[in-house]
């Protein structure tokens, strides 16, 4: 199936690393998908650690940690021509990924 939209949960690897949440943990996901060579593996670990990098869910020296690899991340992929190029609405790929640059910056704030 691929992808569906342009968030970053819209896309079939984006579930299968949801899915591992079930037997790893958040930390191990966020790292695995970071560090991950799949761009939507990156930017699903990047979108958990929006959702779930708040000092009540989330140690907070590990948090800023995985935000600015996240960001970094994700600033390498709005950068990414080829990839970027491979979306027929470049546009809304382009606000999508500034998106969750924008949600990680409020991150442990």
């Amino acid at each position: 199936m691929g992808s569906w939209g342009v968030g970053p949960t819209e896309n079939d690897d984006a579930a299968d690393l949801a899915f591992d949440l079930r037997e790893k943990t958040i930390y191990e996901v966020v790292e695995e998908g970071l560090n991950s060579d799949d761009v939507h593996e990156q930017r699903f670990g990047a979108w958990l650690v929006a959702r779930l990098g708040y000092p009540q869910l989330y140690d907070i020296q590990q948090v800023r940690v995985h935000v600015d690899l996240a960001l970094d991340k994700m600033r390498e992929l709005l950068e990414n021509k080829n990839w970027i190029g491979c979306w027929e609405n470049e546009k809304k790929i382009r606000e999508a990924i500034q998106k969750q640059i924008d949600e990680l910056t409020r991150v442990g704030c």
